[in-house]
C-alpha cells in the first residue's frame, strides 16, 4: 500500500493513510501543522531549503502542464530518525491536495553502489593504464637501443 497525505485548506495535513504511520512513521496528532511536517521530515535547514525550492519549481512546472502532479524526489526522515528516499506525487483537488510517497530507498542506495563500483573501476583502470604503459615504454626504448 502507498502512503498518503491529504491536507486541509490551510494545507495542514488532514489526513495520512495506514502505510503513512507504518512506512514513514508520523501519526497525524505528530503535523499539526506544514512547517511542522517539514521540519520533521526534513530536519537538516539547507535540505529542507532545497526541497522547497524542488517543489517551488515542480508546481511551476505543473502550472505550464495544467493538471500535472508535482514531482519531487527527496530525502525524508522518519518517525524513526532514519532518512529514507520516497518518489512524492502531489495532485491539488480543489483547496486540498493528496500527497502520495512511493518508497525508492532500495533503489537509491542501490544506485549509490553502482556509482560507487563505476568510479573504483575507474580508479583501477587508471592504476592499470599508469603500471602497464611505463614498463612498456621502457622496453620500447631498449629494444631501439639495440637495433640502433
Amino acid at each position: 500500500m502507498t502512503p498518503m497525505m491529504l491536507t486541509n485548506e490551510e494545507d495542514a495535513p488532514a489526513y495520512i493513510n495506514q502505510a503513512f504511520q507504518s512506512q514513514i512513521g508520523y501519526v497525524i496528532t505528530d503535523l499539526p501543522d506544514k512547517n511542522t511536517w517539514l521540519e520533521k521530515a526534513y530536519p537538516d535547514p539547507g535540505y529542507r531549503e532545497k526541497i522547497m525550492k524542488d517543489w517551488e519549481d515542480a508546481s511551476i512546472e505543473a502550472q505550464k502542464n495544467r493538471d500535472a502532479p508535482i514531482h519531487v524526489i527527496s530525502n525524508i526522515c522518519c518517525g524513526d530518525g532514519v532518512h529514507r528516499w520516497f518518489d512524492v506525487h502531489q495532485h491539488t483537488i480543489g483547496a486540498r491536495r493528496v500527497t502520495t510517497f512511493l518508497n525508492i530507498d532500495v533503489l537509491m542506495r542501490h544506485a549509490g553502489d553502482l556509482a560507487s563500483v563505476a568510479q573504483l573501476k575507474e580508479k583501477l583502470a587508471g592504476i592499470i593504464t599508469r603500471n602497464t604503459t611505463g614498463p612498456a615504454d621502457r622496453i620500447s626504448e631498449i629494444s631501439q637501443a639495440f637495433h640502433s
